[in-house]
């Protein structure tokens, strides 16, 4: 069903589509011309058709409900939401030590970068009071469908690494909970992480001097961790509008969420069935972090960040401030 107002672009060499505003993604993200990605497809036949067995990506896309709809799909949201219920004290936990580290970053005066002083430790935090494994960056460009097959094999190798790892943790854990286990290893720290990096970002970009309890402490995120996330058509390339015909795959864009007038904020995480599981948490812990800077008393003068160096997330790769009294 096409939204009103909603508007499209093409995006990059192969023709992908993209929104140009909030509209836009809702028709895509809400209608049914559209599903995930089917990576968990692609990397069977890989198997099957070209003898080349990437068997613990495999094990892993079959339980990552971003690659699956229906049944299926059903079946690992419940059971995503099972294991998060089991780790809540721990989440807890993690919350409040992540909001107390951001507090007491900005109540010590002097230089700070903040990508490896704060965000990599909470990502680290995270990661283990999800899953009791060792965090492992770069896992979540398993969720890109064009990965060189040097990139492909550098996380084969690391799902392989962890996936040990969980079996010798909990032998008697089931291959459904490992799997779903090895998921939150993936997707649980990195989209936190970089919701943190781009907010501070957005939030601080020209402060020079300017009190820290003062800035726009809003109660959603300013920025978005996964900004985009990418779908194909269902059956047939889909007509979306007059001016963007023949459709096939489609990036949505959740930057518009947070830009477009009357656009719902909260949206930057999802919409209906794929919405984030962990968006209680990520509010949750945003809410803590905003209570703290609006009672901070010290200044904040922002002195650079650094372009991302990420693949599948846009967020700095460094980013320098200062605290000051």
């Amino acid at each position: 069903m096409r939204k009103e107002g909603a508007e499209y672009y093409q995006h990059g060499p192969l023709g992908v589509w993209r929104n140009k505003n909030a509209a836009g993604a809702l028709t895509v993200l809400t209608g049914d011309d559209f599903c995930q990605l089917r990576l968990a497809e692609v990397y069977d036949d890989i198997a099957t058709s070209f003898g080349r067995d990437f068997k613990n990506i495999r094990f892993v896309s079959q339980h990552m409900p971003l690659f699956h709809d229906g049944v299926h799909h059903k079946k690992l949201r419940k059971l995503a939401a099972v294991y998060l219920q089991e780790v809540a004290d721990a989440l807890k936990a993690f919350e409040d030590d992540a909001a107390q580290l951001v507090e007491s970053l900005f109540l010590q005066k002097g230089p700070h970068e903040l990508i490896s002083e704060l965000v990599i430790p909470i990502m680290e935090k995270l990661s283990y009071a999800l899953t009791e494994l060792e965090y492992s960056p770069g896992l979540i460009a398993i969720m890109s469908g064009n990965n060189s097959l040097k990139a492909t094999l550098k996380i084969e190798e690391t799902f392989a690494r962890i996936n040990a790892q969980a079996k010798a943790r909990f032998p008697d854990e089931s291959d459904e909970k490992r799997g779903v286990r090895l998921v939150f290893a993936t997707l649980g720290a990195d989209p936190l992480g970089a919701a943190l990096a781009r907010s501070f970002d957005a939030l601080f970009a020209g402060m020079k001097n300017q009190p820290i309890a003062e800035l726009n402490w809003a109660p959603q995120y300013a920025a978005t961790g996964p900004s985009t996330a990418i779908r194909q058509c269902k059956h047939a390339p889909v007509n979306l509008s007059d001016a963007a015909q023949d459709v096939a795959f489609f990036e949505v864009d959740f930057d518009p969420f947070l830009e477009d007038e009357g656009a719902t904020r909260n949206h930057i995480f999802g919409v209906g069935a794929h919405a984030c599981v962990g968006r209680g948490l990520a509010l949750s812990l945003w809410a803590q972090v905003i209570e703290g800077m609006k009672s901070n008393p010290f200044n904040i003068t922002y002195v650079s960040s650094a372009p991302t160096s990420h693949k599948f997330l846009n967020f700095p790769s460094a980013l320098h401030i200062e605290v000051l009294k």
